[in-house]
């Protein structure tokens, strides 16, 4: 869908913010998933970004763009919900909606949108030892119960739109022993699994590198398949657990040709067609699982309904905040060009 050099800037980009939040699991006293669920949406705010020093910033990601053909250009956007009192109960702080939309101006039918929920995980410091983290750190606040409602709810939709956000230390800031065991657990899983096609030109290069993107401390991974430890998530990389930068960067890529990134985002796409108002009933899947995301309250009471609330007990699945990423194609076209061919 876009070039491979296109899809290498915005996985440097989406790193850079990666290890900018990263650096706050390194402190004396780790931030806290609330606090690094505000930070990422800070870090993805046109109007904070600048806030943090980024290595890569959304201005040099749309410069590099822009000396290509120039048709291809990232926004972000933030949106804060509010929810009336008999939906406050199911808001959580941990919680953030993501929505990914690729809009392709020139050619409209190529256009999609993607949208999930992520329930934030920190990985827990090893308190009152040397190392704050190795190999065996594990995540903590993990719930069965509450896994087991996040599957109830996607049975319920019809789609796998739920999945975790892991905030876990990046190697680069470990001791060198259990920096080397984590890469050797990479480079053990993925020099096996190099696939084809753009993403695995990447994959290539980034094994070789000192301050690879691989070597993340932002993750998503599905619910069925959370991690027992650190080591387990970096031997499972681009299987069940993926760097946030590369969990975007895979949508990117020709759909046909995802290979193992397909199988672990089965759920469709949503085409574009005729806006509609936010109050009519959603008729896909897709559609209503937009709407939970995006915080539309008749699409929320719908989904409760059908849930009848869960009978153990309100599950906390409304996001506070919804993050979307714009990828566009064609969007800074003359007017008249893009006159011409509404026609």
């Amino acid at each position: 869908m876009i070039p491979p050099s296109a899809v290498k800037n915005v996985i440097r980009h989406f790193d850079a913010v990666d290890r900018a939040l990263s650096r706050r699991m390194h402190r004396n006293r780790p931030w806290f998933e609330t606090a690094l669920t505000s930070l990422l949406c800070d870090l993805l705010d046109p109007t904070t970004q600048d806030d943090d020093k980024l290595d890569y910033t959304l201005i040099d990601l749309n410069n590099d763009l822009a000396t290509g053909d120039g048709l291809l250009k990232v926004a972000f956007q933030i949106e804060t919900h509010e929810y009336g009192p008999a939906l406050e109960r199911y808001v959580t702080q941990s919680d953030l909606g993501f929505v990914l939309n690729f809009r392709d101006e020139l050619v409209p039918d190529h256009s999609w949108s993607i949208s999930w929920l992520l329930q934030a995980k920190r990985m827990t410091p090893n308190h009152g030892t040397p190392e704050q983290y190795n190999e065996n750190s594990r995540f903590g606040g993990i719930d069965s119960d509450q896994s087991d409602r996040m599957r109830r709810l996607m049975n319920a939709v019809g789609i796998p739109f739920i999945h975790y956000l892991l905030y876990c230390p990046r190697p680069c800031f470990l001791g060198e022993l259990p920096r080397k065991k984590l890469a050797h657990l990479r480079n053990g899983n993925l020099t096996n699994n190099i696939f084809d096609y753009t993403l695995g030109l990447i994959l290539h290069d980034e094994l070789g590198r000192a301050e690879s993107s691989l070597a993340a401390g932002v993750f998503v991974a599905d619910i069925d398949n959370l991690p027992q430890n650190l080591g387990a998530l970096h031997s499972q990389l681009l299987q069940t657990s993926f760097p946030f930068s590369w969990f975007i960067a895979s949508h990117l890529v020709v759909r046909d040709n995802f290979g193992l990134f397909r199988q672990r985002d089965p759920r469709p796409v949503m085409r574009p067609r005729k806006p509609k108002s936010r109050s009519t009933t959603p008729s896909t899947p897709e559609e209503w699982s937009h709407e939970i995301v995006t915080g539309n309250p008749a699409a929320i009471e719908r989904l409760l309904s059908v849930t009848q609330e869960l009978s153990d007990g309100p599950f906390p699945i409304l996001p506070p905040h919804t993050l979307t990423v714009d990828i566009s194609v064609g969007d800074d076209l003359n007017p008249e060009f893009r006159r011409i061919r509404s026609q």
